[in-house]
């Protein structure tokens, strides 16, 4: 009833022996027994494994390393382990406060004109271009109505370099520079009105090395490749023309949005136009996800003087924001907003002004690598060819194995059930696969729940005194699936001031469409009708209705395994006792066998006695 041990024949034919086997390890073998024992598993909130005695094993070899949850339906192997990079576990946040405005009312006009373009989005850990005939990028002088210059946006990590292609008519030849100091390139005399080719981008890249630390970029076939050695995400975004998207098909693949900039704008209007975009863009089809966006807010640098911070809706490197200035590539805007640095003894002119930046988690299972965003994880993104090194798809590390990270290093990971049947298997099941599982369906609800709904909810204004408020989350934001059903809880903020929850939509420029207007509150209730839980093929309602048929599915087999099992054990005693019970009615019938065979026998002997007599006493006088 409790283990599935596996007894031998009654006695072993080599030594005579009887013998108890669990798992193929002996438990019993003659008098000589191994017992139960209770084994912690690091990670496991405390809870033990039940192993065999003098066969004791720890899941992980490094607790230090790592800690996990090993399900009991997990298949049996062995795994090594190797942590590169922990995840910062945090978004990307922009905006330093820059002293160019020196605003000290969020609700004054600004006096700047202009727009500037965002995008949250990445490239992979390596992103190659088109195939471009004989590695020409660009050829020789551009004809009058052709672009003189590019620019382009490349980042990984912490490289955030602006780069510039732009033809020199004194040298004759296209002059590549950057942002961080590095060009003219390439150097020397030219040889004619020479092309652009990927030659060039590759040779910049490559011979500016110390300020492009890990990021690589080799020519092959036609075809440039750009790649992070220490596999951070890339990100390739066009400041100024199409070099990138239109050239070399290397851009992020995530829409950029202009934010149109008025002499009038204010702090609040021009954080509430950010916001806003989300809600027409979202019902359009503009955003698949809502990490594909942001969220703008206006903070105090503690002095009295207010600045406009963007971040992004979920953690991880691939949300990464990109500042891209306006159509012609001037940062006027996002500067004069403190978005990207001007130039300064600190500073590097055109940079990313990130307040907090996001690292992914960075590991190896056996020879395969993973990026994920967060150290608690049961699916991570493969680094594969077979998306393009996109590494966007979540998928189980290892089946039944649930990780968490907790330094660099290595360490071994070994799965193995001693107890694979009985009594203590079916609680061990119940509590690592069962339980878990459902855990994790309520953490993918609470997750998205979260998720989506303070994306949509940053879009609405509030009311009342409120009525120019935007970028307020609905709950907590939560940075993790994993353990999310534990950690949902709403914004205390709303809870202390209902005037908070944004009903009302923006209506372009910054400002409520009214108090009366309920359009971004029926977008927080359609939520409940939208396909967003399990990478976006059911809704809320789908997948709890899923969930509660599988549940009660669940239960009926299990009821029904449950009287198979006991009908077969009650089948099993009854033929046990055939063969070794008592039966009072076949007793009682050997008993009046025996007596009546006893009794026969008496009266035989007594027979006998009676015809020795008459021999004897009888016939020995008459022969006399």
């Amino acid at each position: 009833e409790l283990i599935d041990c596996k007894p031998s024949d009654i006695c072993d034919e080599t030594d005579g022996e009887f013998k108890v086997y669990l798992d193929s390890k002996l438990l019993v073998q003659g008098r000589e027994t191994r017992h139960l024992v209770t084994v912690p598993v690091q990670g496991n909130q405390g809870f033990l494994d039940v192993q065999i005695e003098d066969n004791e094993f720890d899941h992980v070899s490094d607790p230090n390393v790592m800690e996990v949850i090993v399900e009991q339906g997990a298949a049996e192997a062995v795994h090594q382990v190797g942590v590169r990079r922990l995840a910062s576990e945090t978004a990307w946040k922009v905006g330093n406060g820059n002293d160019k405005l020196d605003v000290t009312d969020s609700s004054e006009a600004l006096g700047v004109k202009g727009n500037f373009r965002l995008q949250v989005d990445s490239s992979g850990v390596r992103k190659t271009s088109r195939t471009i005939k004989d590695g020409e990028i660009l050829s020789g002088a551009p004809a009058a109505d052709q672009p003189q210059e590019y620019q382009f946006r490349i980042q990984a990590g912490d490289v955030d370099s602006l780069i510039s292609v732009a033809w020199d008519d004194g040298t004759t030849n296209w002059q590549i520079s950057d942002n961080l100091g590095n060009g003219p390139y390439p150097a020397g005399p030219p040889a004619g009105a020479d092309p652009l080719t990927l030659s060039d981008l590759a040779g910049f890249i490559n011979d500016n090395s110390a300020t492009y630390e890990n990021i690589e970029a080799e020519t092959n076939n036609n075809k440039l490749t750009i790649s992070s050695s220490d596999d951070h995400i890339i990100s390739l975004a066009d400041s100024k023309n199409n070099l990138l998207s239109g050239k070399l098909n290397m851009q992020n693949g995530g829409t950029i949005y202009t934010v149109e900039v008025t002499e009038e704008d204010t702090l609040e209007t021009i954080r509430n136009k950010i916001n806003g975009l989300y809600a027409p863009h979202y019902c359009e089809d503009g955003f698949e996800e809502a990490q594909d966006w942001l969220h703008a807010n206006i903070a105090d640098d503690g002095t009295g003087s207010m600045y406009l911070t963007l971040e992004s809706n979920a953690v991880g490197e691939a949300n990464r924001i990109n500042v891209l200035g306006d159509d012609g590539g001037s940062l006027y805007v996002a500067k004069k907003l403190g978005l990207v640095h001007v130039d300064d003894t600190e500073t590097v002119e055109g940079e990313t002004s990130f307040m907090e930046t996001s690292r992914d988690a960075l590991f190896t299972v056996d020879s395969d690598k993973y990026l994920s965003a967060t150290n608690s994880f049961r699916e991570a993104r493969k680094i594969t060819a077979e998306d393009a090194y996109q590494a966007s798809e979540m998928q189980e590390v290892l089946e039944g194995v649930h990780f968490t990270l907790k330094e660099t290093g290595s360490s071994g990971l070994t799965v193995k059930h001693h107890v694979n049947g009985g009594e203590i298997s079916a609680i061990m099941e119940a509590r690592d696969d069962v339980i878990l599982d459902h855990i994790g369906t309520f953490d993918e609800i609470a997750y998205q729940l979260s998720l989506q709904m303070n994306a949509v909810h940053y879009a609405g204004h509030g009311t009342g005194d409120h009525a120019m408020s935007t970028g307020v989350a609905f709950f907590n934001p939560i940075a993790a699936e994993y353990g999310a059903s534990r950690a949902l809880e709403i914004n205390s903020l709303l809870d202390e001031d209902t005037s908070y929850i944004g009903t009302a939509s923006d209506d372009g420029d910054g400002y409520t469409l009214g108090e009366g207007d309920g359009s971004n509150a029926l977008r927080m209730a359609q939520l409940k009708q939208a396909d967003i839980l399990e990478s976006g093929s059911s809704s809320f309602s789908e997948f709890y209705e899923s969930f509660i048929a599988e549940l009660g599915s669940e239960g009926q087999t299990a009821r029904t395994m449950a009287d198979n099992q006991r009908h077969l054990v009650e089948q099993i005693e009854n033929q046990r006792q055939s063969i070794m019970g008592v039966s009072i009615d076949e007793e009682m019938m050997d008993i009046t066998q025996f007596q009546q065979a006893f009794n026969a026998m008496a009266r035989f002997i007594t027979v006998q006695d009676e015809l020795l007599d008459k021999m004897i006493n009888g016939m020995g006088i008459v022969g006399r």
